[in-house]
């Protein structure tokens, strides 16, 4: 109980309230390191059980079974090393559902690049926390988790989705499923709006505008 009261003044007391979005604000920009989330991991296990340096105390239950989900048997505590790579990933569903946002418009005037194409921009020789969000897809594919697949657009006006490199008409991309078309494209980065016009009520691909 005395546990549960501490949190739940950090929730409430203005002055507290560092001490829980502090830890929420680096983990969503940051991948943290393996032995810092060991150490964390460490002291939250030590909590729970009540163990203290003056006394030692038997695990009740194997802490993998502790972070496990309820729904699959287990306590459902959670992974910090899984919450971490969430809040990571999450800033790819930001940059594409938010797209007239400030930061957004910083990323990509930055890291935006016509010679490559990643789901999201990202330059890996500029050094700084977004290079971390771009890479989180690395570690998620070691879990079988494929990121890019996640998304798939649907286009309102059309003209801020990718022809070519948005997953919007099936699961696969057209610069896929067409490479050959797509090399001979010159305008790399056309949008939807660029290619497909509604005539009449049906959707056709505008040849005119093509180049």
């Amino acid at each position: 109980m005395e546990g549960k009261n501490i949190i739940f003044r950090w929730k409430t007391d203005p002055n507290k309230i560092g001490a829980v979005s502090l830890p929420t604000y680096f983990f969503s920009l940051y991948k943290a390191p393996a032995s810092v989330i060991d150490q964390l991991e460490r002291l939250r296990r030590e909590f729970l059980w009540g163990i203290t340096p003056e006394r030692g105390k038997l695990s009740m239950v194997a802490w993998n079974n502790v972070m496990t989900p309820k729904e699959l048997g287990g306590v459902g505590v959670g992974s910090l090393k899984d919450a971490n790579l969430a809040m990571l990933a999450k800033w790819w569903w930001r940059f594409k559902t938010d797209p007239n946002s400030l930061w957004r418009k910083v990323i990509w005037s930055i890291h935006n690049s016509e010679r490559t194409w990643n789901p999201i921009p990202g330059k890996m020789s500029i050094a700084g926390p977004w290079k971390q969000v771009v890479k989180v897809s690395n570690d998620l594919e070691k879990y079988g988790i494929n990121l890019s697949g996640c998304f798939r657009a649907t286009p309102g006006v059309g003209d801020s989705i990718s022809f070519w490199k948005e997953r919007w008409v099936d699961g696969e991309l057209l610069k896929n499923k067409f490479p050959v078309l797509f090399e001979l494209e010159r305008l790399k980065n056309a949008v939807v709006a660029d290619r497909v016009k509604i005539l009449n009520g049906v959707v056709v691909l505008n040849f005119v505008t093509w180049h």
